[in-house]
């Protein structure tokens, strides 16, 4: 079973809405009980109350497809890419600065 939990955060106004929403899916242990697992968390904001439990529904789902289409693909590092610096800035801290190059 996988379910979404809208939770309304009262910051809204009486056209807009925002929401904290939690998905759940649940997965058989071996002796057969269900344990509940949270995949996803976040927040939805401005959704037009007027468009229902269902456009709430599309707002998120469309958020969520914006953001995978944001996310960079193929991304790959290996250890001769990576360079350290490490300096002394006094004698009680070190101050390590990790780069590396990503390449997709």
């Amino acid at each position: 079973m996988l379910a979404i939990k809208f939770l309304n955060d009262t910051t809204g106004d009486l056209k807009k809405a925002n929401y904290k929403y939690e998905v759940v899916v649940t997965q058989t242990r071996k002796d057969g009980k269900l344990d509940v697992i949270k995949i996803a968390e976040g927040e939805v904001k401005g959704h037009f109350r007027d468009d229902g439990w269902e456009g709430l529904v599309k707002k998120l789902s469309d958020q969520l497809q914006k953001e995978e289409s944001n996310k960079p693909k193929n991304i790959s590092a290996d250890l001769d890419s990576l360079s350290f610096h490490t300096e002394r800035v006094n004698d009680d801290q070190v101050q390590s600065v990790v780069s590396f190059k990503l390449e997709y």
